[in-house]
């Protein structure tokens, strides 16, 4: 019986570690491709739990019939409708309520999806998180360690979660991104010191050391995907005063041509804006 839990116990870590990388993955194509607001809410999408895949999903249209809490873009706002309703021949404001949140109110079908796929990622990691916490309750008696420890990743998961929620919450403000990639770093280092608490320590942990300093380069990779990526003038015009991420003006090439033109036929150019950079 012992030994089935610790080869379980051994795979759940190792899945757990893996979904991290494949989460950190996710959140650097996010990052490049500037879509943390493709959900301007959360946790669901739009309103909804699968998101719209057209802007006219998003948009007001006279009898047309929407749920109670679906989100559109109305005169450049968001609106949450407060009950299912059927719509009239106007726009009934009594019928919405207008999302306050933020004012990011645009909608981009690629920048959406890659959204909700990073979401389904974390959500994924989730489950190999909460079968490692109940597993972890047979080394209760020699090894208490590994129950505290799979409770703090478990605790990480959570906190990551509410942090995401920030993150779209704030419209990406700066401080909660970097907040978000720190909680991703010490989930994944509770969860490979997990697998240490061993009789065989020195050798995991010289394992442990080699994913942890794999985990930096990748954490060096997103932080570059993050910051590093572009040119310094192509970044200036795309934060407030308050340090808001603001979206681009409509008569400039769509960064969705310029750097994912197969995804611009399939989803037309509805891009955001790259800003026009100086000439020299």
């Amino acid at each position: 019986m012992r030994n089935l839990v610790d080869a379980w116990f051994k795979r759940l870590v190792v899945i757990n570690l893996v979904l991290v990388f494949i989460v950190v993955i996710a959140g650097s194509i996010v990052r490049v491709t500037e879509s943390g607001m493709g959900c301007p809410d959360w946790p669901k999408c739009f309103g909804a739990y699968i998101p719209p895949t057209s802007e006219d999903q998003v948009t007001w249209h006279e009898g047309e019939d929407f749920f109670e809490g679906q989100m559109i873009i109305h005169e450049e706002k968001l609106y949450n409708a407060k009950k299912d309703l059927t719509a009239s021949t106007s726009f009934n404001p009594a019928e919405w309520a207008e999302f306050t949140k933020h004012g990011y109110a645009t909608y981009n079908p690629v920048h959406t999806w890659i959204e909700f796929i990073n979401r389904l990622a974390t959500v994924a990691l989730g489950f190999p998180v909460m079968a490692l916490f109940a597993l972890s309750f047979f080394y209760w008696k020699d090894r208490r360690a590994r129950v505290y420890l799979s409770f703090a990743v478990v605790f990480l998961v959570g906190f990551q979660a509410w942090l995401g929620k920030l993150v779209v919450d704030s419209n990406l403000k700066g401080q909660t991104i970097t907040l978000h990639m720190i909680g991703v770093f010490c989930h994944y280092r509770s969860a490979a010191h997990t697998a240490s608490q061993s009789p065989q320590n020195e050798k995991r942990n010289s394992i442990s050391r080699q994913i942890i300093q794999a985990f930096i380069f990748c954490s060096a990779i997103h932080y570059r995907a993050h910051g590093g990526a572009r040119h310094p003038s192509a970044r200036a015009d795309r934060y407030d005063s308050q340090n808001h991420y603001r979206p681009h003006a409509v008569d400039r090439p769509s960064r969705l041509d310029v750097h994912y033109p197969p995804l611009t036929r399939l989803f037309g150019n509805s891009g955001e804006r790259l800003p026009a950079v100086p000439s020299h």
